[in-house]
Formats: C-alpha cells, structure tokens, sequence
C-alpha cells in the first residue's frame, strides 16, 4: 500500500519528507499524515491527490495548505489520543512556569508538596491504564508491566528515560535511574532535589501494580547537579 503511493511520489518527482500513520480501534481503516516536499516537482498538490485517490484503497484524502510560507502544521489529526485519551503537548516553557508559580503563591514547602500529591493522583490513574494494556500483552506482575509498559511510554512521550536498577514484585521494590526527566530539568536553577511531581507519578503507578501503597526517595538529582536522578521506591511504612 506505501509502497504503491510512494512509487506515484518518485514519479511525480515529489519528496516524502514524513509519513505516520495509526489504525484507531473503532475504525476499520489507517489514517495516516504525509508531509511532502514538491520543490522539485513541476506537479501541484491537487494533483498528486488526484493520482492517489485513485488507488483502490484509498477512501478519502485531502491537502493541508501551509498557514504561511514554508510553514506547515497538521490540522487535521485534532485531537490527539494515544489509547482512548486524549493527548496534550505541553511545552518546557509552560510546565516549567506552572512549577514556579505554584511555589511563588503558596511557597517551596506547600508548593512542593501539592505537586507530589498532584502526581501521585496522576500516577494512580496511569498505573490502571498502564496495568489494562498489559492484561491486554498477557501480562500482569508489576515488574513485567512497569518494564514492558511503563518505561517504554515514558520516553515516547517525554517524561523521562528510565534504567531500571533494580526491582522485584516480593517484596515491592523499585530501584531506578531517570534520565532528563522532565520536572528536575525544568528545575536546574533551584540547584536541589526537585522531584516532586515526577515522584509522585512514580509512587502512584507503583502502588497501583503493586497494590500497596508505595513512597519513593530521591537519592540523586539532576536539579543538585547529579548527571542522573535515582529513586528508591518501597511499601510506605505505616
């Protein structure tokens, strides 16, 4: 199927630049989003569509004009999912300035605090969709969900790289470096351990696979200069 688009492209003399495409569950089809370049291309846009609709498989396709010269923008994928949720881009420059000013109105300490418990809720929440796609890879111990499931999204979407060090489902045990996570390096200007809210997401998933509730302890921290942050996560002692 690309295959036979692409080879309408090369004839045409156009350049594929980007090409994605998904196949949403409800839908019996692939939607997918091409940006292509026609520099060297004496052929218009309107033209290599009306080669493509053709192709017996193709069902519908429209051009996304450039909202100014040289710039182009997808329009047509709002809004974002992944799974069944919807998905936000949220630039360094925004969440950074939410940090800052939640501690500016209430203070380090209560500042700190409300990230934490912020980002454990949110972690709680992960944690289940984390554990539903699992059941849906055969797979249910914590160790095996959180190595398969959650490490792998938080770096396609941008929290963190995560080497786990150590972890085991008896007893509940997570040992784990996080590279350039996304709080702590928005926070390299308080020069200290600034792990709140990434923290909190972390226990909150944690005490969702494991069921019992988990606290974690940020031994290394980018945001005090260290080249890596490092957790360790065990069952809160009551």
């Amino acid at each position: 199927m690309l295959e036979r688009m692409a080879a309408i492209a090369r004839e045409l003399n156009t350049l594929i630049v980007y090409i994605s495409y998904s196949t949403p569950r409800e839908i019996d089809s692939i939607r997918g989003v091409a940006f292509i370049d026609f520099t060297e291309s004496k052929t218009r846009p309107e033209e290599l569509l009306e080669r493509l609709r053709r192709l017996p498989f193709v069902k519908k396709m429209t051009v996304i004009p450039p909202v100014s010269n040289s710039f182009v923008v997808d329009l047509s994928s709002f809004p974002i999912t992944i799974g069944e949720e919807r998905l936000v881009i949220f630039r360094e420059s925004g969440y950074r300035a939410l940090f800052e000013e939640i501690r500016r109105r209430i203070g380090d300490e209560a500042g700190s605090a409300l990230l934490y418990h912020v980002g454990f809720n949110i972690g709680l929440g992960y944690g289940q969709s984390h554990r539903k796609l699992a059941e849906m890879l055969g797979l249910s111990r914590p160790k095996e969900v959180f190595e398969t499931v959650t490490v792998p999204l938080a770096q396609a979407l941008g929290f963190s790289l995560i080497e786990v060090l150590d972890m085991r489902d008896e007893p509940p045990y997570l040992r784990a470096r996080f590279y350039r996570g996304f709080e702590c390096e928005a926070m390299k200007a308080r020069g200290k351990p600034s792990s709140f809210m990434l923290r909190g997401m972390l226990d909150g998933i944690l005490t969702t696979l494991y069921g019992v509730r988990m606290s974690s302890i940020e031994l290394k921290c980018i945001a005090a200069g260290d080249p890596y942050c490092e957790y360790e996560a065990k069952p809160l002692k009551k």
